[in-house]
């Protein structure tokens, strides 16, 4: 899901995906899955597979995941094509599982037959373009689904609903990760980074995420919100930064000076030895 023309089926299989469908293949392949793309209808003939889709040997398609990488566009026709396959017999676009609203079983019956996860990659709620306002972003696509699940279902909990990205653990983790590799492989040290800076425009989630982050490795990570994009100058952020800039050019400015703050405080901390005399 997400991404425009056929972007995410290329990210997909330069990670090692070798059967990806995205909803414009599922459109293409069968138009009554989703009747009311009256608009969209061209751009799903145009960015759909051959129409053809994979079958398994029991003449049924089968999903095991959805991953939802980039914010959705045509948000009726994706948000159905979770729905079905959330409701599926074991991951199979086009069936219903006889489990659905049996009281006698967990959740209402509800994802109970091994339909596929759903996983997100990004929580934001919104995002800053060139409007006013900030504008819908993948964690409202996501806020809908929870919304047409509950209606749907009765009040059945989303379960194998998966969401990284900032603030998630995960992300720091991998943020971190990555640039101590970088460090090794530029300064051949053992890659032990002192302090790392977290520059964003969203206070819940790159500031909350930067803030509640506790590095495995002994890094310090400082936040530092920016006012050129979601956040509003002036106004209180809902996760306090430790510094709050007009612009990147600015918050990199911030960094380096507070860098060579903390290098001078590192000096003075670290014990004289002959050798560093």
């Amino acid at each position: 899901m997400g991404g425009v023309g056929n972007k995410i089926r290329e990210v997909a299989n330069s990670y090692g995906f070798k059967h990806v469908l995205t909803s414009s293949d599922i459109y293409k392949a069968d138009p009554t899955a989703y009747p009311q793309v009256e608009i969209t209808t061209d751009y799903h003939l145009k960015h759909g597979g051959s129409g053809n889709i994979l079958l398994g040997p029991d003449g049924k398609v089968k999903f095991s995941a959805v991953l939802v990488w980039s914010s959705p566009r045509d948000w009726g026709l994706d948000l159905q094509v979770i729905m079905d396959l959330l409701l599926s017999e074991k991951g199979h676009l086009g069936t219903r599982s006889p489990m659905n609203g049996d009281a006698k079983l967990p959740n209402q019956g509800y994802l109970q037959d091994e339909q596929p996860a759903v996983h997100f990659s990004n929580p934001d709620l919104t995002y800053a373009t060139s409007h006013p306002h900030p504008r819908a972003a993948q964690g409202s696509f996501r806020a809908a689904l929870e919304g047409l699940w509950s209606a749907t279902t009765g009040g059945a909990k989303l379960l194998n609903c998966k969401t990284v990205g900032k603030p998630t653990r995960e992300t720091y983790i991998f943020g971190e990760k990555t640039l101590m590799e970088w460090e090794k492989r530029m300064n051949g040290e053992d890659g032990k980074i002192r302090t790392v800076y977290m520059v964003g425009d969203n206070p819940s989630s790159d500031i909350q995420g930067a803030n509640n982050f506790t590095s495995r490795h002994g890094t310090e990570w400082k936040s530092i919100l920016v006012e050129s994009g979601v956040h509003v100058a002036g106004a209180e952020p809902a996760h306090k930064p430790d510094a709050i800039m007009e612009s990147v050019a600015e918050a990199m400015e911030w960094a380096l000076w507070d860098g060579k703050l903390s290098d001078l405080e590192h000096i003075r901390e670290t014990p004289a030895t002959s050798e560093s005399v």
